[in-house]
């Protein structure tokens, strides 16, 4: 079998990045939770994005100001054991409104951070489940905006709230860069030089924008009195390989049209500057303004962009949808076996705006002629594959010794850190060359090689 180093263009829909199915408003409640309609609750799967209120504790959201209940945390955890067994995860947000109404949250700070704190009791015996957080709690549907919470001296605890309750270092996305200024106590000039320390909390923390596109500030995400959009976009250009940044197309598109940050010439370098992970809703995908009217070819690139031609002729439409989050290639394979002692080098590049942010699993499932395959956990950590770079790999895996001499086919498969190998099937990463991904073993195919003895 040869390898084909070519990029397709077939839309791939991978574990934490693209469009995520986005959920309705669910409501946990004294007994459980319950959906928003009289539909029934979502079959969770894939990559989604999850929506809960908590209007019941909260005598301000007409409840009571009570601790969550057992039952209502139970129901959250089946919810997320479901989504964690159909091997998928969730960007997940916790909010006191979904109508627009303010001021329901408790009237007491410190039941916020408990509500947090059991939240995250709950996340953390499921963190296979979990992307991570859009912070939200405070606010008209938990955007952080339009609450007496907004303050600083209340959005630095919860802030810090948040990032306890999201498990496993994950991330947790703040609306506005205001909340990293309250949490830092830096003001906005230190922010536009501020570089995090890896591994550090304030590391974890990205941006849902939830204006995304819908003016040259973003309906007020970037300011020039808080951070410009160049100083915003240099700061996810330095950080955002370590946390997600996404959010929500949104404004009237008559409204949008007047700005030119949405035209594509504009737009996708900025993409790819900011590191763009996941985009919910599209408004640029109807008959008044879409990137499907654009057609992308090599005048939007620049010379820093990884090899895009493969999309030459495509619309901007495809090529912005296929390109959020990671978007991986291989460019170059080679297989040296001494024994069953295998070593794969080749190089990786990742076409996509983003990088894989949370950590996979790596397993090698080597094929035999008689069908038969071994499966065996090797290191390899894709989040060092960067966004519009090409970065070489060396792989290293040994044959089980009761397989039999003969020729073996490698494949690659990185997924959630699920525990069973058949969960990891079901969140395995698809690369996007031609014919290279085998949907039965849920791998990659990386090279091939003979064992005489």
């Amino acid at each position: 079998m040869k390898l084909n180093y070519t990029e397709s263009t077939k839309t791939i829909r991978n574990p934490e990045m693209g469009y995520p199915t986005f959920g309705r408003w669910q409501h946990m409640v004294k007994d459980g939770i319950l959906p928003n309609s009289d539909e029934t609750y979502p079959q969770l799967h894939g990559y989604t994005n999850q929506l809960y209120t908590l209007t019941a504790f909260t005598e301000n959201g007409g409840g009571k100001d009570i601790p969550i209940t057992r039952a209502a945390l139970d129901a959250l955890g089946g919810q997320l054991d479901m989504l964690e067994q159909t091997g998928g995860s969730a960007l997940l947000r916790f909010a006191y409104d979904c109508n627009g109404v303010r001021d329901q949250e408790p009237k007491d700070l410190s039941l916020i951070l408990s509500h947090l704190a059991q939240i995250g009791e709950v996340l953390k015996e499921h963190s296979g489940a979990v992307s991570g957080l859009e912070a939200g709690v405070i606010g008209l549907f938990g955007e952080m905006h339009t609450s007496n919470y907004c303050g600083a001296e209340y959005s630095k605890p919860i802030v810090q709230a948040l990032l306890d309750a999201c498990p496993d270092g994950k991330p947790v996305l703040l609306r506005t860069p205001a909340y990293l200024k309250n949490y830092t106590g830096m003001d906005y000039s230190e922010l536009a030089n501020f570089t995090p320390e890896p591994g550090s909390d304030v590391a974890r923390i990205g941006f849902y924008n939830d204006g995304y596109m819908g003016s040259d500030s973003d309906l007020g995400t970037w300011m020039e009195d808080t951070l410009s959009r160049k100083e915003g976009i240099d700061y996810l250009n330095r950080t955002g390989t370590r946390s997600f940044y996404g959010g929500e197309y949104s404004g009237a598109w008559w409204w949008t049209t007047r700005f030119s940050a949405w035209l594509p010439e504009n737009a996708i370098p900025e993409m790819y500057r900011s590191h763009v992970d996941y985009i919910r809703g599209n408004i640029f995908h109807d008959e008044h303004v879409s990137y499907e009217n654009f057609i992308y070819n090599e005048d939007y690139e620049f010379s820093w962009f990884p090899d895009n031609s493969a999309y030459y002729g495509e619309s901007c439409y495809k090529f912005i949808r296929d390109h959020l989050g990671y978007r991986f290639v291989i460019r170059k394979s080679e297989v040296s076996a001494e024994g069953r002692e295998v070593t794969f080098r080749g190089a990786v590049e990742n076409t996509g705006f983003s990088s894989v942010i949370n950590p996979r699993k790596a397993r090698v499932i080597f094929k035999g002629e008689n069908g038969k395959t071994r499966i065996v956990p090797v290191e390899c950590d894709p989040r060092a594959w960067l966004s519009a770079e090409t970065t070489p790999y060396q792989i290293k895996a040994t044959l089980p010794a009761d397989a039999a001499p003969g020729r073996y086919e490698a494949y690659l498969r990185l997924s959630l850190p699920t525990a069973s190998d058949e969960l990891s099937a079901k969140s395995a990463i698809e690369f996007a060359n031609i014919d290279i991904y085998n949907e039965e073993l849920a791998g990659n195919f990386i090279g091939e090689f003979t064992v005489n003895d």
